[in-house]
């Protein structure tokens, strides 16, 4: 009889485009047979001028999607002066987040403030926003309303804070956060396999012990600030923490789970990075790591370091994209970044802050190399500084290598 030819082996390509549809077919797969769950995994009440940092420690259970990170206290004033909600405001109320996984890699470390504008543009609208959709208006003498429901928007105390607080007085706060492991509900990039034995992770919450800014200090991590005299802080909170995640996975015959194999060796990273050295009208240059697929980056620039650094478009002359060769892959001025980062979030982000958005199209250093994104500011010098805040995917076989965007 004659012998089988074995088949020639796949050629890499060919490799990973079966690894692909692998993954794709067995996410389908978890999606459509396991059960999503939402249980709170721990409440804790404490006072951050004393210890404003909490460790959670997640339930080992399912494919964790996301945490929700629920703050309610209070903020007492303690200077001479009135105190006014800042334009970050609650985001704000948690200083730094961090999420260690179970193969101890540190997936986020990042400003609350991060988190809330992530949620947004992920949505395509503000993060538990309510519209104000029930505006009432007179034509030719009838009374209109602009929906069928006549609720004011903001009825529901979902999101809580005082536009002022007296000097003397404390107010009541409520803030919720979304820490996303999985990418989204249907692309499951990133989610944690948690039902392991022996494994740790946890998630460090750190609140913020300076919300009360005076003039003329930049307030851009405050939640209140004020005139000279300004003060202020947490006097206690009370942080619920939920766990949301997939349950009840399906399994091949011998009874092991069947898991996306290519998303759950990939990290969803958000990340900071601090600035500083900006010359007017010179380039300033920051570095997108190798290995890595960038989905958005922001930008919180001040020119002056105070307060009044922080302008809206004013001091940048532009901000450009530039690919190793250096050919600007775009440039645009500051106002057509506001015009775009309106498309994506549909509101006007606070002074300073600048949101590249590159979902459709992810930076992937692999294929451009070396990527950079450019700030050309019109004002500069010793004291101005930008914080970039990077949201992207790496694998875990090369997490190790693109960490130059971690915080300091």
């Amino acid at each position: 009889m004659p012998q089988s030819v074995p088949p020639p082996p796949l050629t890499n390509q060919q490799r990973m485009a079966a690894l692909s549809q692998a993954n794709l077919q067995n996410r389908a797969l978890v999606l459509s047979q396991s059960l999503n769950m939402l249980q709170p995994i721990g409440t804790n009440t404490i006072y951050p001028a004393n210890q404003p940092q909490l460790t959670v420690v997640p339930n080992f259970v399912g494919l964790i999607k996301r945490f929700y990170i629920e703050v309610t206290g209070s903020i007492a004033n303690t200077g001479s002066t009135t105190i006014t909600l800042t334009d970050w405001g609650l985001a704000n109320i948690i200083s730094n987040l961090i999420y260690t996984d179970p193969q101890n890699n540190q997936r986020h470390n990042t400003y609350g403030l991060h988190f809330a504008l992530v949620s947004a543009a992920k949505r395509n609208r503000p993060f538990g926003t309510a519209l104000p959709v029930n505006t009432v208006y007179t034509t030719g003498g009838a009374i209109g309303i602009a929906s069928m429901f006549n609720t004011p928007a903001a009825s529901w105390p979902v999101f809580q804070a005082p536009l002022t607080i007296a000097s003397g007085t404390s107010g009541n706060f409520r803030a919720v956060f979304e820490v996303p492991l999985a990418y989204s509900d249907t692309d499951l990039r990133g989610a944690v396999y948690s039902n392991l034995v022996n494994a740790t992770q946890n998630l460090q919450i750190t609140l913020n012990t300076n919300p009360v800014t005076a003039n003329p200090a930049d307030n851009v991590y405050a939640v209140y600030s004020g005139a000279t005299g300004s003060a202020g802080n947490i006097s206690s909170a009370t942080v619920t923490v939920y766990q949301e995640y997939l349950y009840n996975l399906p399994t091949a015959q011998d009874g092991t789970p069947i898991l996306p194999g290519i998303d759950i060796s990939t990290i969803y990273q958000m990340k900071n990075s601090p600035q500083a050295g900006i010359t007017a009208n010179q380039n300033f240059n920051v570095s997108y790591a190798n290995f890595n697929s960038y989905v958005s980056t922001a930008a919180l620039f001040n020119s002056t370091g105070t307060n009044a650094g922080r302008l809206y478009g004013t001091d940048v002359n532009y901000w450009q994209l530039t690919a190793a060769n250096l050919t600007a892959i775009w440039k645009k001025d500051p106002l057509l970044v506001a015009q775009d980062s309106r498309e994506r979030l549909l509101f006007d982000l606070p002074a300073g802050a600048y949101y590249f958005d590159s979902r459709r199209a992810p930076i992937l250093t692999n294929q451009f190399g070396n990527v950079q994104l450019t700030l050309n500011p019109l004002a500069g010098g010793a004291n101005a500084t930008m914080q970039v805040l990077w949201e992207y995917f790496a694998s875990l076989n090369t997490a190790g290598s693109g960490q130059s965007n971690a915080s300091s």
